[in-house]
């Protein structure tokens, strides 16, 4: 048997429900409200529009959660979440990839 972390996920992954599985992973990535730490508010303060309209046009995550998005969204910038094929970006907000899959 396999050791690593993502066999061991996959197996744990079967143990349950899609909808009990993503519920679980959401209950832990949120459990200790890590919507304010000081990575999220920089990366917030640096999507900020400006006046020239230079800046950050979109942003990759490789992570499954939501937590960019909350903190743009706390500090109102538009954005649009791209997780799937069918998503488009929008040229007036600031896109948000996020590559391996999203979970909100």
């Amino acid at each position: 048997m396999e050791d690593s972390p993502l066999t061991q996920m996959r197996y744990i992954r079967g143990t349950f429900v899609v909808d009990e599985y993503i519920q679980l992973i959401h209950d832990v990535l949120y459990e200790n409200n890590p919507d304010t730490t000081v990575l999220l508010k920089a990366i917030s303060q640096l999507c900020r529009p400006s006046r020239k309209h230079i800046g950050v046009k979109s942003v990759i995550t490789y992570n499954f959660d939501d937590l960019v998005e909350r903190i743009l969204e706390n500090d109102g910038i538009k954005h649009t979440s791209i997780y799937r094929d069918t998503d488009i970006s929008i040229n007036e907000n600031l896109n948000i990839y996020h590559v391996h899959g999203y979970l909100r």
